[in-house]
């Protein structure tokens, strides 16, 4: 919910609401994000690893622990940063001492690492609180109307 929260607040609400339209109607772009973590890193062992509601695509444990997501493309680049640092948030709260992820886009042979700083920890309690505002109104926000939004699984839910 905090990378729908950065994307698109309806999509949120929607989604926090039981309208999943990722699984019910998957665009070509959901379908391939699918198959790009299931397909990519075949021998991580730790590999769809569910804390609380999240599902994390990877952990490697080694020296440290390290939080690995998989995405198709950069285009939400900054919900993706955002949504590795609340994993982290996530598993430090459960005792885990992890202060790193890293952002994987196979599509363009690039990855981003992404560190933990401690401002982050209030950055994330404030965003969970205006998640909480966003689900809890009674109707969802508006339409952004965005260039991006014809692309979305939640399309039709908005504009049709």
């Amino acid at each position: 919910m905090v990378a729908y929260y950065r994307i698109c607040k309806r999509k949120l609400w929607f989604f926090y609401h039981g309208l999943d339209m990722e699984q019910i109607t998957p665009t070509v772009d959901v379908i391939i994000g699918r198959v790009l973590s299931l397909k990519r890193f075949p021998r991580e062992k730790m590999k769809e690893f569910q804390i609380d509601d999240s599902v994390i695509d990877f952990i490697k444990f080694r020296n440290q622990v390290i939080v690995h997501e998989i995405k198709k493309s950069k285009k939400f680049e900054e919900a993706h940063i955002w949504q590795i640092k609340y994993y982290i948030f996530l598993l430090r709260k459960h005792g885990i001492e992890v202060h790193q992820g890293v952002i994987h886009y196979p599509k363009s042979m690039r990855k981003i690492d992404v560190s933990y700083k401690p401002e982050d920890e209030l950055m994330i309690k404030e965003a969970l609180e205006e998640i909480k505002n966003v689900v809890t109104e009674r109707t969802p926000p508006p339409a952004i109307k965005k260039s991006f939004c014809k692309k979305c699984s939640y399309y039709e839910l908005c504009y049709i």
